[in-house]
């Protein structure tokens, strides 16, 4: 191609036309600037010759191309986060162990977790694996050492005997990958706080230096004495947990809370909501997600299971007589042929024995079984009710008491759990079995000779003193706390108050707090990711067909094209007749001065026999002649109003300016 075209802008007047001086341009013209042919070729199968198209500026495409990917890349991270939400909550199960140091024997539970995106996770206790059977109570699904804790007060190598069994049996419910991350906790209870301080401190120091070794997550502090308050909302609320009274939806909130009755071998914990205010030295404030509750929580110290029956004991003492250098106590809740020792505790106090020095200890105790329905019922409430082991409060002359303490009037159900379920399964009773029932089993295990009576149950510690319990566990529930027996539902027996601690001391309640928060994000909420989703999608969709729209709108504006043979405007068949000077770039300036009235001028073409005529706003143009192309013939066409000067109007022209061209 000789020389270089010179373009130049669409415009509606002949003043913005350059001047084309080389004529070998006009030959080598195949386009002009303001149009290309369209690469798609459909246009040029049905007209004969290549659409123009109109390209806008580069401004509006750059940005509307990142207009479009800033709502790829939004609706990118909204999906990012919103996967990450619904993952989120299928987090990997958690662990958390809680050792109970007891009165009679000290206990390992082990629980898992996980979490579900509410207030309360869900936990389950892991199957049990271990070769040790003897040791591992199925009702509970722990393992248990004895003796209890306090009895083996510097005995380091039976503490040691205690505590690493129960670590063994631990590590093979976990796996291994998670040891490092499960927290253990030692609480002790009854049994450690009737130690002196020094005394209990020792205890858990030695047991620290076994714990320290294992692979669980554990600190000092993790191992202490809990007071009898904690240990009573802890079972209230392993109790609630497992009834599903915590952490309801709107569905279930007038299902209300119920009480938790705790016995154990040392103490008595009640723990309930009642209907009236609580005094401030006995109330508990619980929080679990959006719920508080105001819950009135004691532990009543010296009516467990054992210390009753050290009660009764001491009780009958004072009729007894020392025989040969023995003291035989002849009790009514033994049975026939029974004749064991025992050892006094802390409340009988053996008459001093003259054969021992000052410091040395009472005579020692023979209990003889000498069997008594009546008696051993009427010694069992006064178990409950002597002056002797109840200090009346001062406050019970004014409010509600129970057992000596302050208690407001207990109302809605309770369940009774721990020592209670242990009595009904003992005699074979279910959970819809009433309190009479229990007593009539127990006096029919009363009257069985101590031969009989041990060999009809299953190995385990204290039977002979069932015949007391059954009718100590009654009347403790209808004397000591005044409840009906319709308000009283034995079990169920997986609750434990190790289960409260561990939702609250080992921080799953924490935990779980914190990923319930983090989901209630607002942008974390389906409710918000779903319409955003569909917005952002339909202002793109919208966008696209915008742009759409706009290309097609600039073909719309070129006037038709005359490829009718034998058209009027006297073009071939296939020649182009008309061009619109109403096609503008965006950002030209119009013509402002006044539209002339049409005129024809006439201008003459070297190369063709057909004149170029100016009509109005249109150009007609001659037919293609031999050897041009098409687009040639278009540009030549144009390029033939060669202006010397700039012309004075914008839609009219001279005869000055005409014989100037």
């Amino acid at each position: 191609m000789e020389g270089k075209l010179r373009r130049f802008p669409l415009s509606l007047s002949l003043q913005d036309l350059r001047t084309i001086s080389a004529p070998a341009d006009l030959e080598a013209a195949s386009s002009l600037d303001c149009f290309q042919e369209d690469p798609r070729g459909t246009a040029s199968k049905s007209l004969g010759f290549s659409l123009p198209v109109y390209h806008r500026p580069v401004r509006w495409r750059v940005a509307a191309g990142l207009l479009v990917l800033s709502l790829v890349l939004l609706l990118l991270f909204l999906g990012f986060l919103w996967g990450r939400s619904l993952w989120s909550q299928e987090e990997p199960i958690k662990f958390a162990i809680v050792m109970d140091c007891g009165s009679t024997s000290t206990r390992v539970y082990v629980y898992g977790w996980v979490h579900n995106g509410g207030s309360i996770p869900v936990m389950y206790r892991p199957p049990s694996h271990s070769s040790d059977n003897a040791r591992v109570k199925k009702a509970y699904h722990r393992m248990e050492t004895e003796p209890g804790f306090h009895q083996l007060l510097h005995n380091e190598s039976g503490l040691g005997a205690a505590v690493q069994p129960l670590l063994d049996w631990a590590k093979q419910q976990i796996p291994a990958r998670l040891h490092g991350e499960t927290p253990l906790l030692l609480l002790g209870t009854a049994g450690l706080r009737k130690l002196a301080t020094v005394d209990s401190e020792w205890l858990l120091d030695k047991a620290w230096g076994i714990i320290e070794k294992s692979p669980f997550k554990c600190r000092r502090s993790w191992l202490r004495i809990i007071n009898g308050v904690e240990e009573a909302y802890y079972g209230w609320v392993a109790l609630n947990y497992i009834l599903e009274r915590l952490g309801q939806d709107e569905t279930k909130m007038t299902l209300g809370t119920v009480g938790s009755l705790d016995l154990g071998g040392s103490s008595l914990e009640v723990t309930f909501e009642p209907g009236e205010p609580i005094r401030p030295d006995y109330g508990v404030n619980l929080s679990f997600g959006q719920e508080e509750h105001r819950v009135y929580a004691y532990s009543h110290s010296g009516f467990g299971l054992n210390d009753a029956f050290d009660k009764s004991v001491a009780l009958l003492m004072h009729n007894s007589n020392v025989r040969n250098g023995t003291l035989e106590v002849r009790h009514p809740c033994l049975h026939s042929e029974y004749q064991q020792s025992y050892s006094c505790s802390s409340y009988c106090v053996a008459p001093p024995s003259t054969n021992r020095g000052a410091g040395e200890g009472g005579v020692p105790i023979v209990l003889v079984g000498e069997p008594h329905w009546g008696k051993c019922q009427a010694l069992a409430r006064s178990v409950i009710n002597s002056s002797r082991f109840t200090t009346r409060s001062v406050d019970c002359e004014q409010s509600n008491c129970a057992l000596g303490k302050y208690q407001p009037r207990p109302i809605g159900q309770f369940y009774a759990v721990a020592g209670f379920f242990v009595m009904y399964k003992f005699f074979g009773l279910s959970s819809k079995a009433s309190l009479d029932d229990l007593l009539s089993k127990g006096q029919e295990f009363c009257g069985k000779p101590w031969p009989v009576a041990r060999d009809s149950v299953d190995p385990q510690g204290f039977i002979d003193r069932y015949c007391f319990r059954a009718p100590y566990v009654v009347a403790l529930l209808r004397e000591g706390l005044h409840l009906r027996d319709e308000q009283v539902t034995v079990g169920p027996g997986d609750v434990t108050w190790t289960q409260g601690a561990a939702l609250l001391e080992a921080g799953v309640l924490e935990k779980s707090s914190r990923s319930h928060r983090r989901q209630r994000w607002w942008f974390y909420s389906p409710s918000f990711l779903l319409p955003t989703l569909l917005l952002f999608s339909a202002a793109a969709v919208l966008v696209v067909l915008l742009h759409w729209c706009g290309r097609q709108a600039s073909y719309s504006s070129i006037l038709p094209f005359d490829s009718k043979p034998g058209a009027a405007n006297g073009g071939g068949s296939r020649g182009v007749s008309r061009w619109p000077l109403n096609f503008v770039r965006r950002g030209v300036k119009s013509p402002q001065s006044p539209a002339p009235t049409p005129s024809k001028n006439i201008f003459e073409d070297p190369r063709a026999s057909s004149p170029l005529l100016l009509e109005g706003d249109a150009l007609r143009l001659p037919p293609a002649g031999p050897g041009l192309g098409r687009a040639q013939h278009l540009a030549s066409a144009m390029m033939q109003l060669k202006v010397g000067s700039r012309l004075q109007s914008r839609r009219t022209l001279s005869k000055e300016d005409l014989n100037n061209l």
